[in-house]
This record gives C-alpha cells, sequence and structure tokens, in this order.
C-alpha cells in the first residue's frame, strides 16, 4: 500500500534533513535543466495541490465576494441613474444650479486644470487641435491639408508668398455657395482679406484691378 500525501511530505522532508548534500546536488541539476518559466509553474502546481480543504474553501469565497462586490457597484451605478431620471423636476433644477454654483465659485481651479490639459496635449499631440478644427470647419484631416498645401509650393496659392502675414498661421479657404464643404486654395492674410471684402464679386475685383492700373479715377 502506498504512502498518503502527508506521509509523502513528511518522509520527503526528513530526506532532505539527512541528505544535504544530495539536496543540493539535485537541486543544482533541476536549475540547470529546466527554464524560470518551468520552475515557476512546477512551484505553482505544487502551491496548489498542498492547498488544504479550508484554504481552496477560502479561496473560492474571495473569489465569490469579489464578483459579488463587483455586481453591488454596478447595482448602485445603476440605482443611482434611475434615482436621477425619476427625480421630479424641481428636484433636478436644483441639481442644475448646485453644479452651476459649484462651476462659479471654482472657476480659477476648472481653468486652471483645463489650461494644464491643454499644456498637455499640445506636448503630446502638437497637431491635435488643428486636426479638429480642420476637420470641424473644413472636413479635411490634417495629412490632406499639409498634401495640398506641399502641392502649392508651400505657399499662398495667390501671390505665391512663404509668409503667411499673421501670427496665427495661413488661411484655409472654402467656398461658401456650396453646401458641402470644399476647400480651394491655402491663402496668405492680405489675400484671403481681398475675396472676403471683395465678397468674391468678380466685377468688384475687376473694378479694383483697372482703377490700380490706371492709377487714378476709372
Amino acid at each position: 500500500m502506498g504512502m498518503t500525501r502527508e506521509e509523502r511530505r513528511i518522509y520527503n522532508q526528513n530526506w532532505r534533513t539527512q541528505n544535504p548534500d544530495k539536496q543540493s546536488i539535485y537541486s543544482r541539476r533541476y536549475r540547470s535543466k529546466s527554464s524560470s518559466k518551468t520552475r515557476r509553474n512546477a512551484h505553482l502546481k505544487l502551491k496548489r495541490a498542498r492547498r488544504t480543504g479550508a484554504e481552496r474553501a477560502v479561496d473560492s469565497v474571495k473569489r465569490k465576494g469579489q464578483k459579488r462586490s463587483e455586481e453591488a457597484r454596478l447595482n448602485n451605478n445603476i440605482k443611482t441613474l434611475a434615482r436621477y431620471h425619476d427625480l421630479a423636476g424641481e428636484e433636478k433644477e436644483r441639481d442644475r444650479m448646485q453644479k452651476l454654483n459649484w462651476k462659479q465659485q471654482n472657476r480659477k481651479r476648472i481653468r486652471e486644470t483645463e489650461r494644464v490639459r491643454v499644456a498637455r496635449v499640445r506636448i503630446e499631440k502638437p497637431n491635435h487641435f488643428r486636426e479638429q478644427h480642420l476637420k470641424r470647419k473644413f472636413g479635411i484631416t490634417f495629412k490632406q491639408w499639409e498634401a495640398m498645401f506641399e502641392a502649392q509650393g508651400r505657399c499662398c496659392a495667390f501671390c505665391k508668398s512663404t509668409d503667411p502675414h499673421y501670427k496665427y498661421g495661413w488661411h484655409t479657404d472654402h467656398c461658401h455657395t456650396r453646401e458641402e464643404k470644399h476647400v480651394r486654395w491655402i491663402l496668405c492674410r492680405p489675400c484671403n482679406l481681398i475675396l472676403s471684402l471683395c465678397r468674391e464679386n468678380m466685377d468688384h475685383l475687376r473694378a479694383v484691378i483697372a482703377g490700380v492700373e490706371a492709377g487714378g479715377p476709372v
């Protein structure tokens, strides 16, 4: 009849105590033949095998407790949302006014937090806000804008100036008559002002050109 697990454990422990030299030799051989991952897996298997029934029961209760706590937290969130949506009109208005008052009393704190966030985004993603602006207003990406500007020779489409004459950079001109967003040119500030002030009226532009060429009244 074979030994039980407890008898085997006691026998191995006594053998290691009585034969330390052999134990060290066997340990060195084992370490040299086995990788670190294999040893770790073997150790975990041995540790799981040595667990008593009580320890297994405790682990099972812990896992169930964690699952129940997650379910309870989710249920509480759902109840909170349901309670908020079931509030009467007066309570909702009171809640809205509390939030508004908090924002008014903590303007400096909110402004400072937003300033730090924007600075961090500008460092991590330099073209983030430029990308958002182009998508929102013109429906193009920053890569498409760069490709268009590169095709123009990285200068104004009209006067060929390499200086935008504006501290915020180049102007992206688009068609105002079409319903869909259509980018036409990338212009410097003076050329963009000419178009906007003349309202893209060709007769107006021709009259201006004729007056400038004549050097006086046309």
